[in-house]
């Protein structure tokens, strides 16, 4: 028992931050989560992914900052996933949402694999469900 009380005392500054890591992964995943998943088309996970990039039509300007945007977001998206592996949360819900938004080469084919997934598209549908959203079908 001592050595469990030595070693958290040791340890106490990583724990306690990712303490709040969790707490703020959480918070920002149950904020965020639900409105970018309302915003996923119906038949997204049925696209072939060679679809054109409606920014593309767009001032050259305003489609570098959206894609740089985008990917930002993306990219915490994806980071709160992995996170949510080991901590509180939907880890692979996380993880697809934050891929939807990268753009990358070979993203549908590893989005269509997630969603796959079990319980991927049950836990998409039912934050759907739960913003009037119609339910997407893969």
């Amino acid at each position: 028992m001592k050595i469990v009380i030595d070693w958290l005392e040791q340890y106490s500054d990583i724990l306690e931050t990712l303490g709040v890591v969790s707490i703020v992964v959480l918070t920002i995943g149950a904020v965020l989560s639900p409105k970018l998943v309302s915003m996923i088309p119906v038949d997204y996970f049925k696209r072939d992914g060679t679809e054109e990039d409606q920014t593309e039509r767009k001032h050259p300007v305003y489609q570098f900052i959206l894609k740089v945007v985008r990917n930002l977001v993306g990219l915490v998206v994806l980071l709160a996933g992995i996170a949510m592996l080991v901590l509180p949360g939907q880890g692979l819900v996380k993880l697809l949402l934050g891929l939807t938004l990268l753009g990358f080469p070979g993203k549908y084919q590893l989005e269509r694999l997630i969603v796959r997934q079990k319980g991927v598209l049950d836990g998409l549908n039912w934050m759907r469900e739960k913003a009037g959203v119609a339910l997407i079908k893969v």
